[in-house]
C-alpha cells in the first residue's frame, strides 16, 4: 500500500492539522513532531482565522526541523484547547531512516545453500537469496522506512589478495529516501550475479562507518538504524600494515565503531546468512583466522544496541530464504515502534479518537494487548502506545488519523 510521496525530514513524524474553530472558520496548520524516540519538531504555518467567526483562505507551508519543541500557531500554548481552537483532525505520519549494509563478498556466490529446504530443488547462491529477500523487504516497507544502501565491499572490489578486495564507496550506494524500493533493487548486483559482480573481502567496518556518517547528516537529530546482512566476520582493517594483516585478521575495532554510533542514536542490527558457530582455521585464504563468526557477530549486535533477547544468539541468523525473511521482519517492530508522540497535546484526552477503517477508537485505561486500541503512556498525555490492528495499520502505512473532539461535540466513534 502506497501513499503519496511526502518530503519529510528523515526520522520525523509529522502532525498535520485541519482545525475547525468556533464560528465555523477553518485553519490549516502543519507541525513536524518528533517520532517515538526523538524530540525534534518543526515550525508551523497557519492560514489565519480568529476565535469568533471570521475566516481567511488556507495557506500551505513547508515544515523544517528546528530542534525545538513545536507548537501550533493558534496560541494553544502547546495544549490543544477546544475553547480556543475548536476540533481538529490530526494526521500523524512517520518515516524512519534505515540503511541496509549488504555483504557482497565473494563467498556470497562461491557458497550455495538449500534456500527453500527442499532437497528436490537445486541449491542456489547465497547472493541470489539475499537479493530476493532484500528486494521484497524494500517493497514491503518503503512507506515507513527511508531506505538507503551501502554495499560491502563496493562495486569496484576484486577477488585479489590486496587492498582492492576491501574497496568501499566513499558515499552510500543509495541515500536514504522514502519510497525507495525500486532504486534500492537497482543498486544491488543482479540476483544471478557471478564472481565478477559479487567479489571481494568483508570490509564491514568501513561500510558501517559510511552508513553511520550518512545517517548523522541526513536525519535532523542524527539518529536512525543500520541493518547489516553478512555471512561472516569482518576483515579489511583500516589500520592494516600489509595484505596479510588486512585479510587474515578479524577487524577488532568494528564493535567499538558500532558502540560509538549507538551512543549517537544509531542502532545496528545484525542479520546473519548461514553463519556457523565454529572457529575458522589458520590459513592464507582471505578470511579472518581463528575466528568464531557467530560469536563476533553477536558481540557486534550487542555493541550496536540491536542484540536479540537470546544470549545464545544475540543476532538474527538464517539458514535459508524463509529464515532470512523472518530475520528482517523481526527488526521492523524494533525500528518502527507503535509508541507515538501527540503534538499538540489534547486538553480533553478522553475525547480523542484514532481512526481504524472508519471507526473512531477511544483510549483504553491501560495496555490493550492484542486488541485494536491505544492508551496514554505518560502523565502529560503527550505520548501514546498503539495496540493490535491499530499498531499493525500504523506499521503498514506509516500514518494514523487522530480526531481531537470536544465535550460538547456529538461523539461518532466507538470505544476500543
Amino acid at each position: 500500500m502506497h501513499r503519496p510521496a511526502l518530503h519529510l525530514p528523515l526520522g520525523l513524524a509529522a502532525c498535520l492539522l485541519l482545525v475547525a474553530c468556533g464560528g465555523g472558520s477553518e485553519v490549516s496548520t502543519g507541525t513536524a513532531a518528533a517520532s517515538s524516540t526523538g524530540t525534534t519538531d518543526a515550525p508551523t504555518g497557519t492560514s489565519g482565522g480568529t476565535h469568533g467567526g471570521t475566516s481567511s483562505a488556507p495557506t500551505s507551508t513547508t515544515a523544517e526541523a528546528t530542534g525545538q519543541p513545536g507548537t501550533t500557531s493558534l496560541d494553544c500554548n502547546g495544549v490543544f484547547d477546544c475553547n480556543d481552537c475548536g476540533e481538529a483532525l490530526v494526521e500523524i505520519l512517520r518515516v524512519e531512516p534505515v540503511v541496509l549494509v549488504v555483504d557482497k563478498s565473494s563467498s556470497m556466490v562461491s557458497e550455495t545453500w538449500d534456500a527453500d529446504a527442499d532437497p528436490n530443488t537445486p541449491a542456489v547462491t547465497r547472493w541470489s537469496t539475499v537479493h530476493g529477500v532484500v528486494s521484497q523487504f524494500a517493497a514491503d516497507h518503503e512507506d515507513i522506512f527511508a531506505l538507503g544502501l551501502v554495499l560491502s565491499p563496493g562495486t569496484g572490489a576484486t577477488d585479489t589478495y590486496d587492498a582492492a578486495a576491501c574497496q568501499v564507496a566513499a558515499v552510500p550506494d543509495l541515500q536514504s529516501e522514502p519510497l525507495n524500493a525500486g532504486a534500492l533493487v537497482g543498486a544491488l548486483p543482479p540476483a544471478d550475479a557471478g564472481a565478477v559482480e559479487v567479489a571481494g573481502a568483508t570490509p564491514n567496518r568501513a561500510a558501517l562507518l559510511i552508513a553511520y556518517e550518512h545517517l548523522a547528516e541526513a536525519a535532523p537529530d542524527g539518529r536512525g538504524s543500520v541493518v547489516l546482512l553478512t555471512d561472516g566476520a569482518a576483515n579489511c582493517s583500516l589500520e592494516a600494515i600489509d595484505d596479510a594483516s588486512r585479510l587474515e585478521l578479524y577487524d577488532q575495532p568494528i564493535a567499538a565503531a558500532a558502540s560509538t554510533a549507538r551512543s549517537a542514536g544509531i542502532t545496528t542490527y545484525v542479520v546473519g546468512v548461514a553463519v556457523e558457530d565454529v572457529v575458522s582455521p589458520i590459513a592464507v585464504d582471505g578470511e579472518p583466522d581463528a575466528t568464531n563468526n557467530h560469536e563476533r557477530l553477536g558481540q557486534l549486535a550487542l555493541a550496536g544496541g540491536g542484540a536479540t533477547d537470546d544470549p545464545q544468539a544475540l543476532y538474527y541468523n538464517s539458514s535459508g530464504e524463509a529464515e532470512l525473511a523472518s530475520a528482517l521482519a523481526a527488526v521492523v517492530p524494533r525500528v518502527f515502534s507503535c509508541a507515538v508522540d501527540l503534538d499538540p497535546i489534547p486538553k480533553y484526552v478522553d475525547f480523542v479518537e484514532l481512526d481504524l477503517d472508519g471507526a473512531g477508537i477511544h483510549p483504553s485505561e491501560g495496555p490493550c494487548g492484542d486488541e485494536a486500541g491505544w492508551f496514554y503512556t505518560n502523565v502529560e498525555n503527550s505520548k501514546i502506545e498503539l495496540c493490535g490492528a491499530l499498531c499493525a495499520h500504523f506499521r503498514e502505512t506509516g500514518a494514523i488519523l487522530a480526531q481531537y473532539r470536544c465535550p460538547h461535540a456529538r461523539e461518532t466513534g466507538t470505544n476500543g
